[in-house]
């Protein structure tokens, strides 16, 4: 007789499944971690795997949509209940989002992305929390004292270009001279961002 799986089960399996595969890619990289190794660190068989992700790609881009709905979580619990946050409270959320040492993101070239893009093109918009000018907008419409003008597109852009650079740097910046040079970069994005 067949294995009655509840839906909770089920998803369990698959967060399991989500959480084993993003620890296998930051720990072996996305090329070396194979759908095999997945499922045997998983303890399940390549059909389970497959009930739940077409390929390596499908996994990747739910990694890339979960990350994105624990972010708006954080978010929402940082509000609690409250229609904007206050000023240091959007700049710590903006850090945490620019920072996050969980990101998926830091282990996939960009090459690999542009092919997501064009394998996914339905969800390609709601995977790039943090990236898009539209949900940096909503995002910046509940925090307090941002400026009225603000170029959310070049905001938006340069969160980009600070998430790259932070997880990127070169092993030869001396630490003191990193957290000079982030608390620098911080104080001209908020500076766009936040009224004086």
């Amino acid at each position: 007789m067949p294995k009655i799986v509840t839906e909770e089960a089920k998803e369990d399996i698959r967060l399991e499944i989500l959480n084993i595969a993003y620890r296998l890619i930051k720990e072996y990289g996305l090329i070396h971690t194979s759908i095999e190794k997945i499922t045997k660190e998983c303890n399940i068989g390549k059909g389970t795997f497959y009930l739940y992700f077409h390929s390596k790609e499908e996994l990747v881009v739910a990694l890339m949509l979960k990350q994105g709905h624990d972010s708006m979580q954080h978010f929402q619990r940082i509000l609690n209940g409250r229609e904007k946050m206050n000023r240091e409270e959007g700049k710590e959320y903006l850090k945490y989002v620019i920072n996050r040492d969980d990101s998926i993101y830091r282990f996939l070239p960009i090459d690999y992305l542009k092919k997501l893009e064009k394998q996914f093109p339905d969800q390609w918009n709601s995977i790039q929390p943090g990236h898009r000018t539209e949900t940096i907008q909503a995002l910046l419409l509940r925090i307090e004292g941002v400026k009225n003008d603000i170029d959310v597109g070049l905001v938006a852009d340069l969160m980009k270009v600070c998430s790259v650079a932070f997880h990127n740097w070169d092993n030869s910046i001396i630490k003191p001279s990193k957290e000079e040079i982030e608390n620098s970069i911080y104080s001209h994005l908020f500076s766009l961002i936040f009224e004086q």
